[in-house]
């Protein structure tokens, strides 16, 4: 189960996960985006791998009633990716309140959500599963006038670092990723950058393709972070491949600022 499935990282993560043969649920609250992003992938991969449902992630009924609809169809949900996101640009002083509420309500509630909506089926289930939130690199390196995302992202990752403690005693696992900056490109954009891309080009100066050389030059390793690198990690995570849970694992070029400490 994938939230947020209908913008470049959730549609990146879907495509990494489907190309492993796991069946895949992508959700979102845009329906014409989930349409979208799953007809291009039942182009790739098989049509009955790919499903999709829309919920509202900052409503628990919302999710609880999606994982259960989801539980019957498919038989359970081994899997499950909080992604979705939003943002707002504004300085502190200028920052709404309301604006707050509502990126904190997304990011941080949503995530929350959707981990705890997870637990019943996971204990349901008795076989172990995987929980990959996806974070952000703002979470260890934030920037000035993205103070709700940033702050929102935080609390976010903090509640799956409790999730891990918590859901070790089911074999769940709960790791978060943390990107830096992902467009997407012209099938799947990024719903985030479509909003907040104008700004942070006036900011800087910049147009759509000097904002992304900005943020490709100022990592160590001065390349472009994709929507296909966040669900490679994924797919790490979710394969068990390690012992790991409560881990942080940047996807972000190298940033030293961000780096997990």
């Amino acid at each position: 189960m994938i939230t947020g499935g209908g913008g470049a990282i959730g549609f990146g993560i879907a495509d990494r996960l489907l190309a492993t043969g796991a069946a895949v649920v992508l959700s979102d609250i845009d329906e014409p985006r989930l349409q979208k992003a799953r007809s291009i992938l039942v182009e790739k991969y098989s049509e009955s791998q790919v499903e999709i449902i829309a919920f509202d992630v900052t409503n628990y009924l919302s999710v609880e009633k999606a994982f259960d609809k989801i539980s019957r169809r498919l038989g359970g949900i081994d899997i499950v990716i909080p992604n979705a996101g939003v943002a707002h640009v504004a300085k502190i002083e200028d920052l709404d309140p309301d604006k707050l509420a509502q990126v904190i309500d997304v990011n941080l509630t949503g995530t929350f959500n959707t981990i705890k909506a997870s637990i019943p089926i996971f204990k349901r289930q008795e076989t172990g599963g995987n929980v990959v939130v996806i974070s952000s690199k703002n979470v260890f390196d934030p920037g000035a006038a993205f103070g709700a995302y940033s702050a929102s992202k935080a609390g976010a990752h903090q509640i799956s670092k409790i999730a891990a403690l918590e859901l070790a005693e089911l074999r769940v696992r709960v790791n978060m990723i943390n990107p830096d900056a992902v467009f997407g490109d012209e099938e799947i954009s990024s719903k985030l950058w479509d909003l907040i891309g104008p700004d942070r080009m006036k900011c800087r100066g910049l147009d759509c393709q000097g904002l992304k050389e900005y943020y490709r030059n100022r990592n160590l390793l001065k390349t472009s972070v994709l929507a296909e690198h966040v669900g490679n990690a994924v797919v790490f995570f979710a394969s068990n491949q390690t012992p790991t849970t409560g881990a942080s694992l940047p996807v972000d070029g190298g940033i030293p600022a961000a780096f997990p400490r």
